[in-house]
């Protein structure tokens, strides 16, 4: 045997004596276990976007989406807000209007519908609101108001769509002037305080001065009652609208000042009407059974005319009937004086009136003779 040979078979021999003991190894001990895997985590949706569960073998989308969870129920809705009051404005904070209003707001709030009163600057102003104002649905106003705001740019080109409704009651005016000056024609150039600028006074005032043809010089102290400016000299004369007998003319004191007489002229006929104030009204100022003749100027109700379906229309609809069905009770006892003369007479100083406002009255239109008497008890008050 070769030394080659020898060698060969040793390498064989050891080669194979090591695959036995491999073998032997691998049947003492049996396979280690498979390692443990980690629990799995329960699957959790993602809050923006709904779950969908596993489509069926066969791949159905619909199945699928059939399952999406439904979204979470919407919050209770807040209750609906009461329905907005009734806004009716005006000239001014104290006399006829705010009673007047207080009357609707106490009477109408039987039939569910609140009034409440707004205060503007003057009647031109109240108009200028009831037509762009959404919360003011109506206006107590001068008749002769509606010319003045024919005046504006504005109220050309809107004034056809107001309308007045019924005569309220009448103011007379007053026109109180230093003791040497007797006549009014003498107030030419002089100074004639109407206490605030576009007030009732200041409308009427203007009116009536450009009627008779005469140019004063307009000033403006609201803050002064008539007294102080005669006597303090800031003003010749003081014109007041309101009715009768007025606080500001009765607390003028003896030798102050006087009355002066407005002669009727034929141009007052449109917007005004013949009154006259006597000892009765004004003791401090009067002799008895002496009388000053004057004008008087009628305050409307006023609306607009809205489209009809209009939201608009059916507020004024609602108030209308509720303000018709319930005149007898704001005439009866304990109610303002005011409400007695209450009429539809037309021609009020170049006014058109409501259409509705004849389709919901009742009555027949009643003319200044006609006019209802006043209700049992009732007795006119003094209007500061």
């Amino acid at each position: 045997m070769t030394l080659l040979t020898f060698v060969t078979r040793r390498q064989s021999t050891a080669f194979a004596i090591a695959l036995g003991v491999a073998a032997a190894s691998c049947t003492r001990s049996p396979p280690p276990a498979a390692w443990p895997l980690p629990p799995r985590r329960p699957e959790t949706p993602h809050p923006n976007r709904p779950r969908i569960a596993a489509a069926s073998a066969n791949g159905e989308r619909a199945a699928a989406l059939a399952q999406v969870e439904p979204a979470p129920r919407p919050a209770a809705e807040a209750a609906p807000a009461p329905p907005r009051a009734f806004g009716i404005a005006s000239r001014e904070r104290s006399g006829s209007f705010w009673r007047l209003v207080a009357d609707l707001d106490e009477v109408l709030a039987r039939d569910d519908l609140r009034v409440k009163p707004i205060t503007t600057r003057g009647p031109v102003q109240a108009l200028r609101e009831l037509i762009r104002n959404s919360g003011v649905d109506a206006a107590i106003v001068q008749v002769d108001a509606l010319q003045a705001f024919r005046g504006s740019l504005r109220g050309r080109l809107s004034q056809d769509r107001l309308r007045y409704v019924a005569r309220l009651y009448d103011e007379d005016a007053h026109l109180v002037a230093r003791r040497e000056i007797g006549d009014v024609r003498q107030l030419a150039g002089k100074r004639v305080d109407v206490f605030a600028h576009g007030s009732g006074s200041h409308v009427t005032g203007a009116s009536v001065f450009r009627r008779l043809g005469i140019a004063p010089v307009w000033t403006f102290h609201g803050e002064l009652s008539a007294s102080k400016l005669l006597a303090a000299g800031k003003a010749d004369a003081v014109f007041i609208v309101s009715q009768r007998p007025s606080m500001p003319v009765l607390e003028l004191p003896d030798g102050v000042g006087r009355l002066l007489p407005i002669d009727w002229r034929d141009g007052f006929a449109e917007a005004y009407r013949r009154a006259a104030l006597t000892s009765d009204d004004y003791p401090n100022l009067l002799a008895p059974s002496e009388r000053v003749d004057t004008v008087a100027v009628s305050t409307v109700l006023a609306m607009c005319d809205w489209p009809l379906r209009s939201p608009e229309y059916s507020r004024s609809a609602q108030f209308l009937s509720a303000f018709y069905g319930r005149l007898g009770d704001l005439r009866g006892p304990g109610r303002h004086f005011d409400w007695g003369p209450v009429d539809a007479s037309p021609g009020a100083g170049g006014w058109t009136r409501l259409t509705l406002a004849e389709l919901l009255d009742p009555r027949s239109g009643t003319g200044p003779e006609g006019r209802p008497a006043p209700p049992a008890g009732a007795v006119r008050p003094t209007v500061p």
